[in-house]
């Protein structure tokens, strides 16, 4: 918990796996920590006594009134930014390509994505770099509360010719 930032946490349990009372302790257990919410989920219909008598054991014993879900402050007043880091027609993922936005740079993981989280809106210049090649840079308009989606395309290896290893 100490290492969200300004993110919520939630706990995950495995609805399918559990009783009634081993659900709701394991609810009470979440509010103790100080959790954000629980998050259910399920491979198949939970437990034996049916979907239905859990769901109205936790709203009768953990949550009788309606709560609405609160305005995340992250959603609102900041931005996503997000894309990928691509090669040639096939548009094949480049990974490992480096990609900075100000101060803040990340690495593009396997299938060329990359994402920046909580920008504060306005206009962002993202800079690429893959090694051995020229960098790319380009400007965009970030909003708050949107995720804004900005992809670079490199050009495909050109392989040396006139090389004879023998």
């Amino acid at each position: 918990m100490r290492s969200r930032g300004n993110r919520a946490v939630y706990l995950g349990q495995g609805g399918y796996k559990n009783g009634i009372e081993n659900t709701l302790l394991q609810l009470a257990y979440a509010r103790d920590r100080g959790f954000g919410g629980t998050v259910f989920y399920s491979y198949r219909q939970p437990n034996t006594n049916g979907t239905g008598a859990t769901l109205a054991a936790i709203r009768e014993r953990q949550q009788p009134e309606w709560t609405d879900v609160p305005t995340l402050p992250w959603k609102t007043g900041r931005a996503v930014l997000r894309g990928t880091v691509t090669r040639g027609v096939g548009r094949e993922p480049v990974y490992n390509a480096s990609v900075t936005v100000e101060e803040r740079t990340v690495r593009t993981e396997a299938h060329g994505g990359y994402a920046f989280f909580d920008l504060l809106p306005g206009e962002r210049e993202i800079k690429v770099e893959v090694r051995g090649e020229k960098g790319q840079s380009k400007r965009v308009e970030v909003r708050a509360g949107k995720v804004e989606t900005m992809d670079f395309v490199f050009q495909p290896r050109i392989p040396l010719s006139g090389t004879d290893e023998h």
